[in-house]
């Protein structure tokens, strides 16, 4: 909750900085979302037999830790 507070707009700060918004890190985390969803529906329905252990929510801990590992 922002308590009435604008947001910050990140392209603008970008932009300001000379940066280019890089958004990179977004489309890994998007990317691993989608996957999951896929496997989810895919064992609902019954194409996977077993159990699965989803990772929804925890995106960002894959995606950050593999871009720190290649700095």
């Amino acid at each position: 909750m922002t308590d009435g507070l604008p947001l910050p707009d990140l392209e603008t700060a970008a932009a300001e900085r000379g940066d280019a918004p890089d958004h990179s890190l977004y489309r890994q985390m998007f990317r691993i979302r989608c996957f999951e969803d896929e496997v989810e529906r895919a064992w609902q329905a019954g194409e996977i037999p077993g159990t699965i252990h989803l990772y929804q929510g925890q995106e960002a801990v894959a995606v950050g830790v593999c871009a720190a590992l290649r700095e």
